[in-house]
């Protein structure tokens, strides 16, 4: 185990989350920039992603139905 997941399971213990990992939390932090509307290459470079592919892959689903949420805020409603 890498000292960084070793740390983590110490911190992730003494809060009392059992089950979370590391990646838990990038991917709840890049699900919540997308969702938000930031913008990929901010998310990119949050999260460490080197790849807009790789982030669509695994967040894509995250921006469903934003597209009218961005249509209404450029054209109003």
């Amino acid at each position: 185990m890498t000292t960084i997941k070793k740390f983590a399971a110490k911190v992730f213990k003494a809060a009392g989350l059992r089950d979370v990992r590391p990646y838990d939390l990038r991917k709840a932090f890049a699900s919540r920039l997308v969702a938000s509307g930031a913008d990929l290459r901010t998310v990119m470079s949050l999260t460490g992603h080197t790849q807009v592919a790789v982030l669509l892959k695994h967040y894509a689903h995250v921006m469903d139905g934003k597209q009218k949420e961005v249509l209404e805020k450029v054209f109003g409603r």
